[in-house]
């Protein structure tokens, strides 16, 4: 049996701090196989685990109102090359309760290593619950993790999760969340992973908006090199009046939609948005080299797949390789839509040289003031730029075209995220869309969260949520400047899915 010193050694690689196992203020969980290490309580949390002859099972129930100050501790791991693991959460929390968790995962030196992690959550009306799963591999790609969690969200209840994996070998991932969200829930779901040599990732997310008003996004961040491989499926389904679903901020569904996306992220960008919500991709360069033979194949791969078109994200400054990829693929049959998702930071050359090629174009539209955009954008005319892209895009392609089959197949589809305090500029944005095309279909997104380089610190204007009242007042400016496109009717539930 493992020792908890060598546990909590272990524990640091996945990011935690073993200092957190010897307060007694902070309720903690620790296993090592099948062998249970440790375990504490704090006021106002239960908590029961127990070493079964099918692994560790753990019930944790946060009590009705209680706010759980540190958060809690759950330490799961292998130490040996080879092992099982095999882990049942429970966690309910209670009416208006709050609690934070911090799962750490750790197999450092696995070669033949499972761990399976079976979780169901509940999360009563108004209570709140925030995970975060980190994990650390080691090097030698052995390890096979299978996480499945399934989440009932109460009304107005409010779940925030994060998976992240970007250090060592992955081995092999498999992820399985589904989350039912009832009236006025809210739930965020990211996903960060890192795969190397021949890593496998398969990541399955759901988000299913049940009741009125409930509002998701799924956020999945996958960066591959060598021989590595990955499958995402990110579904939002809305069942409900007034459900708002976003994934990876790229697309939206309402009411009794279902989307899902598999866009082609370019690392970089063109901006540099100190709230970017891709922060990784866009300016830290997470990804992989590719040739455009290999752009290709990746873009039949997505037909293979079944989807329905080819999302290019942030694409303008690999335009030229994108013109060189592309007749590869259509030499191997490519034949879906081709959607360039920007954010409007786009020269007319550019913009120009595809003109007859890109189907669909997803231009976002941040800022209108430029001392605003110098500041939060790092680019002063972007305002201006901005304006010039959406004229030319919309002289290509014009108003968004649907199928008999409710798919978009041509146009211009705008996004518009609002921020806190009305920094966008939303009035303005909002009429000067109105004077390209009063048909001009609007996504306005309610999913801005303080990310990136936002700190109380640095940038304290917007370091918040929006509030249901700024969203209400971005779709009353669009009303007043006579667009009629921008809360999206139920057949575009499909739009651009998969």
């Amino acid at each position: 049996m493992r020792t908890l010193p060598e546990v909590a050694g272990a524990l640091e690689l996945a990011g935690g701090d073993r200092a957190v196992l010897a307060d007694l203020a902070t309720a903690h969980v620790v296993a090592s196989g099948h062998d249970l290490l440790s375990r504490r309580e704090v006021p106002g949390l239960d908590l029961d685990a127990e070493a079964t002859a099918a692994g560790i099972a753990a019930r944790l129930t946060v009590r009705r109102a209680v706010r759980i100050a540190n958060p809690v501790h759950l330490c799961f791991g292998v130490l040996e090359p080879a092992g099982v693991q095999r882990i049942t959460l429970r966690v309910t929390l209670e009416e208006e309760a709050s609690a934070a968790f911090l799962a750490h995962c750790f197999f450092p030196r696995a070669e033949r290593v499972e761990h399976t992690m079976d979780a169901t959550i509940e999360v009563a009306p108004g209570a709140e619950m925030r995970y975060r799963e980190g994990h650390y591999h080691g090097p030698r790609g052995g390890a096979v993790v299978v996480p499945k969690a399934v989440v009932r969200l109460g009304a107005g209840a409010r779940y925030f999760s994060e998976f992240a994996l970007t250090t060592g070998r992955v081995g092999r991932l498999a992820i399985d969340y589904r989350v039912e969200a009832a009236a006025e829930a809210v739930a965020e779901l990211t996903a960060r992973v890192f795969g190397h040599g021949t890593d496998e990732v398969l990541i399955r997310e759901e988000l299913v908006l049940a009741g009125r008003g409930a509002r998701g996004l799924i956020k999945t961040r996958v960066a591959l090199e060598g021989a590595a491989s990955a499958e995402v499926v990110n579904v939002t389904e809305g069942g409900a009046e007034g459900a708002r679903g976003h994934i990876d901020c790229l697309e939206i569904v309402k009411d009794r939609a279902t989307a899902s996306a598999v866009p082609i992220f370019f690392s970089w960008c063109n901006l540099r948005c100190v709230f970017c919500q891709n922060f990784d991709v866009s300016q830290q360069g997470a990804g992989a080299e590719v040739r455009p033979e290999g752009l290709a194949a990746m873009m039949l791969e997505l037909q293979a797949r079944g989807c329905h078109n080819v999302n290019l994200v942030t694409p303008e400054h690999v335009v030229p390789q994108i013109l060189e990829a592309l007749p590869h693929a259509i030499e191997r049959g490519l034949r879906l839509p081709i959607v360039y998702n920007t954010g409007a930071y786009d020269g007319l050359g550019s913009l120009r040289a595809l003109d007859g090629i890109v189907d669909i174009y997803m231009p976002d539209f941040k800022v209108w003031d430029p001392a605003l955009a110098l500041r939060y954008l790092r680019a002063r005319d972007y305002p201006e730029v901005a304006r010039a892209a959406f004229r030319e895009m919309h002289r290509q392609v014009g108003a968004l075209v649907l199928g008999a089959d409710g798919l978009a197949r041509r146009g211009l589809l705008v996004r518009h995220l609002v921020m806190p305090g009305g920094i966008a500029g939303t009035r303005e944005v909002m009429r000067f869309l109105a004077e390209l095309s009063r048909d001009t279909y609007v996504n306005l997104m309610d999913q801005y969260y303080p990310a990136g380089r936002v700190s109380p610190e640095r940038f304290p204007e917007i370091d918040r949520r929006i509030t249901d009242e700024e969203f209400d007042a971005a779709l009353a400016a669009a009303r007043a400047a006579g667009l009629h496109r921008f809360d999206p009717p139920r057949r575009l539930a499909r739009l651009a899915a998969r």
